[in-house]
């Protein structure tokens, strides 16, 4: 039987609950928001399916045996509307295009009609533009991977897209390799708290006394080098604003709302049991000068020669090979590598979630933990203008070269 005695050592992946015979396993927010496996003891007919099949329980056995040296790949879709929308170049959306023309099924994460994140499928390439875009939140997976199972049972194609441990736990449910299942990850820096996002929207709406109708955690305002968070009000409001001077994305870039797991990520290597592993490459141009655009670019790194021939037969990509270390570099921008290196925590970390579940207001948690300097504001403020005057990319373009 499942016990989760160190929440370190539970990424939330939901293989257990999928996996669950006799139905003795919930998901279960915590006091922080993440959902963890509660067993039903009653239920429970201790066959230890959900012990044997724990990615983070099991990790040696589930190391990769495919004798494939990953490559790296640049890439962006030649729809430039579809790059606006998507975090980084509309790759996803290009895989998915060509899965679903295999008569196949495309999995990956979505808002629900309350901006909560959960994953779904679709099965029409104009569906696929509810999975575009970052998800700064964990996901839910409810019964995806049960869906995935029936799928490739009858024969179909399946695309499915996670954070890596999503991904380990979709196949330590599955128990085998399935020529017909695709599997692309992520480089991830970590999963903020469900709990957290959705206070945060209450109070949003609370202020401007109205519903959000449109939502985007990396809305390409200010080009695509621009992480800004985005809402969209019923009254005809509007919020936009970037990691220099957002609450959300301040609080998860700086350590202090992530999950437990995330800090001691047990899934951050290059080598993956991934197909594919999409992620951000900035300053692309330094290298190869054909892939300067505003709109974006995707790094990727295959794993696997199933991951590069559906690669290959992607024809909505403009895509080349490149370096595997400069890809590493162009991905970390300087900063700590994702791909290999966990998110550090935050000192104050349990502070904050103390104080959120205390109902302390969320402009007093800001000035707490994540306040705005007064350079930051001034950084943002210029930010807005320049883009206004049209030469924000240009001037961000002569910063790099500098």
């Amino acid at each position: 039987m499942i016990e989760i005695k160190n929440k370190k050592c539970c990424s939330g992946c939901s293989a257990c609950y999928s996996i669950c015979p006799s139905k003795a396993i919930e998901m279960k927010e915590d006091e922080e928001g993440f959902r963890y496996p509660v067993v039903n003891r009653e239920k429970c007919i201790d066959c230890n399916l959900c012990v044997n099949i724990c990615p983070i329980l099991n990790k040696e056995k589930n190391s990769k045996k495919e004798d494939f040296k990953t490559q790296a790949y640049v890439a962006y879709n030649k729809d430039e509307a579809i790059r606006k929308k998507s975090a980084a170049g509309g790759t996803y959306e290009a895989l998915g295009e060509k899965i679903i023309e295999m008569g196949g099924v495309v999995f990956g994460a979505c808002f629900n009609e309350n901006f909560e994140v959960h994953h779904s499928y679709v099965e029409k390439k104009e569906d696929l533009i509810k999975f575009s875009g970052s998800k700064y939140v964990q996901s839910v997976i409810g019964d995806s991977y049960k869906e995935v199972k029936e799928f490739l049972k009858q024969g179909r194609s399946v695309l499915f897209s996670g954070t890596p441990c999503q991904i380990e736990g979709l196949r330590a449910f599955l128990r085998k390799d399935y020529e017909n299942l695709y599997l692309v990850d992520i480089v991830c820096h970590g999963v903020p708290s469900p709990k957290v996002s959705r206070k945060y929207i209450e109070w949003h709406e609370s202020k401007r006394k109205s519903k959000i109708k449109y939502m985007s955690y990396r809305e390409k305002t200010y080009g695509a080098t621009s992480t800004t968070l985005t809402f969209n009000f019923e009254n005809g409001k509007k919020y936009s604003h970037g990691y220099e001077s957002d609450f959300l994305l301040k609080s998860f870039l700086n350590g202090l709302i992530s999950r437990p797991s995330c800090y001691e990520c047990k899934f951050k290597t290059i080598e993956r049991n991934s197909d594919i592993t999409l992620g951000d490459v900035w300053n692309i141009e330094k290298i190869d000068k054909k892939f300067k655009n505003a709109t974006g670019n995707t790094a990727l790194l295959v794993h696997s020669e199933k991951g590069k021939e559906l690669l290959n037969e992607t024809k909505k990509l403009v895509i080349q090979q490149e370096n595997l270390e400069d890809i590493l570099k162009l991905n970390a921008n300087g900063k700590r590598p994702m791909i290999t290196k966990s998110a550090i925590e935050n000192k104050e970390r349990e502070k904050l979630f103390f104080d959120l579940n205390q109902d302390v207001d969320i402009s007093q948690i800001e000035r707490r933990y994540a306040p705005t300097t007064f350079k930051q504001k001034v950084k943002f403020i210029l930010k807005k203008i320049f883009a206004k005057m049209g030469i924000l990319e240009k001037l961000k373009s002569i910063k790099r070269k500098g």
